[in-house]
Parts: C-alpha cells; structure tokens; sequence
C-alpha cells in the first residue's frame, strides 16, 4: 500500500485544464516535492488530495479513495493549508486542543506538548495565536496539521525550519510511518529526498 496513490487524474475549471493525466505514487516515509511555475496545478492537487476539490481519476491516501472513503482518507492526512488558518483568539495550547477533539481524540496533552516543543513553540503556549509572528504562526498551522498523527503530510507552503521539524516528526510518529509532500517550490527543492 502506498502512502498516496494519483492515478489518472484530471481537474478542469470550465475551459481551462489544471490537471491532465497526473499519476504518481508515494511510498510510506518518502518525503517529496511537488515543483512547478505559478499556474502550473499545485494548489488544484493539493485540494484534490484533501478530498476539497471534485475531479476525474482517484486519489488514494493509504488506500482510501478521498471521495468515496472521505473519513479514513482525512483520518490518515493532516494537510497545512496555503492560507494561514486559525483561530487568533486562542492560545497556542488552546487550538491544539481544539483541532485534536475535531478528530475526537482526547487526553493528549502529551503529543501537544511533544509537537510544540519540537515546532519550537514552547515559549509561546500560553499565547494567542494572533500574536505570534508570521513564522510562528505558520508553525501553528504544522502543528495543528499533525495533532491526529497523520501519516501523510501534504502542505502547500511552509517555512524551511517548519518543513524541517514537520519531516522529524512525521518520522517519529506512533505508526513510524510518515510522508510529507510539499508544494512551494523553493523549500521543496531544499528538503524533498524526491521531486514529482
């Protein structure tokens, strides 16, 4: 079983083709990027493996199709978006708390503290999230990504150190089977052990 399976997909916004034919599979614990120039269908792919986008082909997370098994698929994908997404009233704590019940999962103190002190947020714990600094703020965004110890990581964008710490701790998660694929070009040429 791999990772991420993209088999024949195809995603149009009515004249304009995004996506023509994509195939690629990845491998648990692969970390990969995903380059091209602006326009090029990052973002459409990204979204299409989130199971947020309607498409033509399959896309499989760890063996369940995004669109006909959305809950295992989600289950098993902890994805950063582009756009920084948070709640700016809550504390770096509080948020962490708040994603992990949005998978039910509960008493994890543990892993929030583990995630936070290897995102290099300790300092900031107490702290509303509107505070932090953009940097910051996008390390948030990983942590919050990998609250229910996903093992594939896609994210579209993220700062070199966060893709850094993202790839550590993908690999230390409970399975011991993580993946990231990144989508901006510059820190995925950086990190990436392969790019697609």
């Amino acid at each position: 079983m791999y990772a991420l399976e993209i088999n024949n997909v195809n995603k149009r916004y009515g004249d304009f083709t995004a996506l023509q034919d994509v195939n690629f599979k990845i491998e648990t614990g692969d970390f990969v990027g995903l380059l091209g120039v602006n326009g090029a269908g990052k973002t459409s792919l990204i979204a299409s493996i989130a199971g947020l986008n309607k498409f033509q082909g399959e896309i499989k997370v760890m063996g369940y199709n995004v669109l006909s098994d959305v809950v295992k698929a989600k289950q098993n994908l902890g994805v950063v978006p582009q756009e920084l997404a948070y709640d700016p009233f809550l504390t770096v704590y509080q948020a962490l708390k708040f994603q992990s019940g949005l998978y039910g999962i509960k008493n994890n103190k543990e892993w929030i503290f583990e995630v936070v002190e290897r995102m290099h947020l300790m300092d900031k714990i107490n702290s509303d999230a509107r505070m932090l600094s953009g940097g910051m703020k996008r390390r948030l965004m990983v942590a919050q990504a990998l609250m229910h110890k996903p093992p594939l990581n896609p994210s579209h964008t993220a700062a070199h150190s966060s893709i850094a710490r993202a790839q550590s701790l993908a690999k230390g998660l409970e399975t011991g089977t993580g993946s990231k694929a990144g989508g901006d070009h510059n820190d995925a040429q950086s990190f990436a052990s392969e790019h697609i």
